[in-house]
Order: C-alpha cells, then sequence, then structure tokens
C-alpha cells in the first residue's frame, strides 16, 4: 500500500460510455486514499459523454481530460494518458 505521500495515476479510456461512466467516477473520487489523479481519455465519444466528463472536471480538480478529435482504439488512447502522468504508481 502506498503511502499518502505518493501520487497514484488512474488511467481510464472511455468511448460512448455515458451509462457507465458516472458510477466509474464517483468510485475513483470517493477512495480514501484521496492522492491521485484521474486521467480519462474520451476516445471520441458521440453520446454525451465528454460534456460529463467536462461536468466531472470542474467539480474535482483531480479529474483532468483527454480528448480524441476521432475513435483512435484503446491501446493508443491508454498510451495518450500514460505519457501524461505524474504519479509514482500508474493504475488502470
Amino acid at each position: 500500500m502506498p503511502n499518502n505521500r505518493e501520487l497514484i495515476s488512474v488511467v481510464l479510456p472511455v468511448y460512448n460510455g455515458m451509462e457507465y461512466i458516472d458510477d466509474c467516477i464517483n468510485s475513483l473520487i470517493k477512495q480514501t486514499y484521496d492522492n491521485i489523479e484521474i486521467l480519462i481519455v474520451n476516445d471520441g465519444s458521440t453520446d454525451g459523454t465528454k460534456n460529463l466528463l467536462e461536468k466531472y472536471s470542474k467539480i474535482d480538480k483531480r479529474i483532468k481530460i483527454i480528448n480524441n478529435s476521432s475513435n483512435i482504439g484503446i491501446t493508443k488512447s491508454l498510451n495518450l494518458a500514460i505519457n501524461k502522468c505524474k504519479g509514482d504508481l500508474i493504475v488502470r
């Protein structure tokens, strides 16, 4: 278990996940270990996911959004997020 000084980077790719993203984000922001950054890659969603993610990023400063202009797939999306991580550990 990391100590509370270590920053943990949580990487989350999403494509048209509007139906499930609320539960996912709420689960992440309610963790007892709170020294985290949450990098969410919106992989060109067309269902309103982008607007919902922007709402959350305004509520919680730990949430960072990366918006792909088109769907590039999970592997490339994860690599984009990993390259922006600042944490001592990266989890998915």
